[in-house]
């Protein structure tokens, strides 16, 4: 796992993210979840490396954690596709905006921004 600061310009979020390299899963109402690690995140949202595209527009749940002052942190939430790329061989690169995070899940986010 790998966490770090990284800012960008102008982008779909405005926020400050934070490089966070953890697995995570995307999970769908009908159909297999899938695999993928986290590349980055904001209060709003985060960014997926996954070997499959999913279309922009559609609602699925994530789940991921990662370790954090020696506890380890698990986020459940919403989320919504705003984006998908492919980069290559290795995959999709896909953004996600948090919807309505749980009091839980916003805290854990907050831990992890911190």
């Amino acid at each position: 796992m790998y966490i770090g600061i990284e800012t960008r310009g102008k982008d779909a979020r405005n926020e400050v993210r934070k490089v966070l390299r953890c697995q995570a899963r995307i999970l769908f109402k009908n159909a297999p979840s899938l695999s993928g690690r986290t590349f980055d995140i904001s209060p709003s949202g985060i960014c997926i490396i996954a070997p499959e595209h999913i279309a922009p527009g559609q609602s699925c749940g994530l789940s991921f954690s990662t370790p954090i002052a020696g506890k380890i942190i698990e986020v459940n939430t919403l989320a919504k596709v705003a984006y998908s790329i492919c980069i290559g061989t290795t995959g999709f690169r896909i953004g996600f905006q948090f919807v309505d995070p749980d009091p839980a899940a916003r805290a854990a986010i907050n831990q992890i921004l911190k």
